[in-house]
């Protein structure tokens, strides 16, 4: 348990680099040429991850392996990877116009509250105010850190 608890710290270390980087090399390079190379990337390591559970299923579980029913292609699948595009795209894009820390405090803000919403109404988990609370501290803590 406490490694899913973890990783999103690693990850949201990694998300800044990720887009710092991008912004770096998309001023040299072009940011349309560094997202063809994040594609390429992308393409290639989740293609392993799907080659491996695909030969080794039992080894992933059903999560990442899926159930073995098979795919009902829904319009709403593209969402995922278009909004993934938007954020390896908008983000070191709006970074190079106001810096990083703006950036990302209006993003972590966005993402509070969506995840509340999401856990709301997608999740049907209950929405209690010791959350609300701690979305708030968390929030104020964000707006303290930029000023």
């Amino acid at each position: 348990m406490i490694f899913y608890l973890i990783a999103p710290v690693f990850i949201g270390f990694m998300s800044v680099l990720q887009i710092g980087l991008n912004k770096q090399l998309g001023q040299q390079y072009g940011l349309s040429l560094v997202l063809g190379i994040n594609a390429l990337m992308i393409l290639l390591t989740s293609g392993l991850l799907f080659f491996a559970t695909l030969f080794f299923a039992s080894r992933f579980g059903p999560f990442l392996a899926g159930d073995g029913s098979t795919v009902s292609f829904k319009l709403w699948h593209l969402l995922p990877g278009l909004f993934g595009f938007s954020v390896i795209f908008g983000l070191p894009y709006c970074m190079n116009h106001v810096g990083a820390l703006p950036v990302f405090i209006i993003f972590v803000t966005a993402q509070t509250i969506a995840s509340m919403l999401w856990d709301l109404g997608v999740e049907k988990m209950p929405f209690v105010a010791t959350k609300l609370l701690g979305a708030i501290i968390a929030l104020i803590g964000v707006f303290l850190v930029a000023r």
